[in-house]
């Protein structure tokens, strides 16, 4: 009797653990995942912020020149303040790099490939992040 009630609320112990250590992976996959949202609109709203700049009319260059600034220097902080995907980008690198190309953005092209370079590099990680299924799992012989 005691061995069944012993046995039972050890169950319940190992199955209580198991659902908080799951809940906890789900919560941080969730975290990882706005992350590298907000890492990639950041990047495409700084971008934009320099495109619109030589588009517009020459008596408002210095306004938009003024916003495009201000996004980009947002654009770089969020590059640096994210927390659960230091591990899955060089953050650090990115913002240096894509600082350097918005420094240089009168090449359009260089500021094109930087950006496509940088944002493919956002998604392989986001890709990579994302855990493998069951079934994945149980094929690796199959890789």
């Amino acid at each position: 009797m005691i061995s069944a009630l012993l046995s039972g609320l050890i169950a319940a112990f190992v199955v209580d653990l198991l659902s908080q250590s799951r809940e906890r992976e789900r919560w941080i996959l969730d975290c990882k995942k706005q992350e590298f949202k907000e890492l990639l609109t950041a990047l495409s709203v700084s971008y934009h912020a320099i495109i619109s700049t030589h588009s517009s009319p020459p008596d408002r260059r210095t306004e938009e020149a003024t916003r495009a600034y201000s996004v980009c220097q947002d654009c770089l902080r969020i590059m640096r303040d994210r927390l659960y995907i230091t591990k899955d980008l060089p953050l650090e690198k990115l913002a240096v790099r894509w600082n350097l190309a918005l420094s240089k953005h009168q090449n359009r092209q260089k500021l094109d490939d930087e950006l496509m370079e940088i944002r493919d590099a956002i998604i392989d990680a986001a890709n990579k992040a994302v855990p493998e299924t069951r079934m994945q799992k149980l094929k690796f012989w199959k890789r």
